[in-house]
């Protein structure tokens, strides 16, 4: 077993005894993630950068594509106002998200990753 293994089991564990459990403690773009042999932490382990970073571009990808064929593309946006909105949209949604994850973690009491 390999030390994030060990240490993402831990975690898991972790979580489930603080009352978080499922999709909170193990999203699922990190179980996508790891099927193509990326090692992302639970997110309430992981950094705020990490988690603004993480957050932010799945998010800001999938409402941008949604966004785009639903509404931007019949009025005819120009690219840098679609980057512009998808920029912006995906580091708002980040940091809240990194910040919901970042005081979920103190509030449950949990371990930092290099401590599990």
């Amino acid at each position: 077993m390999s030390d994030f293994d060990r240490r993402f089991k831990a975690a898991l564990h972790q979580a489930a005894k603080a009352g978080i459990t499922g999709n909170r403690a193990d999203p699922p773009i990190n179980r996508v993630l790891r099927k193509f042999g990326f090692q992302p932490r639970p997110p309430h382990y992981a950094s705020f950068g990490k988690n603004v970073v993480s957050q932010g571009l799945w998010f800001g990808a999938i409402w941008g594509l949604l966004m785009y064929f639903l509404v931007w593309q019949d009025q005819g946006m120009s690219v840098l106002g679609i980057l512009v909105s998808f920029v912006g949209t995906a580091v708002v949604f980040g940091l809240l998200m990194a910040y919901i994850y970042a005081t979920a973690s103190k509030r449950y009491g949990l371990s930092d990753w290099e401590d599990l």
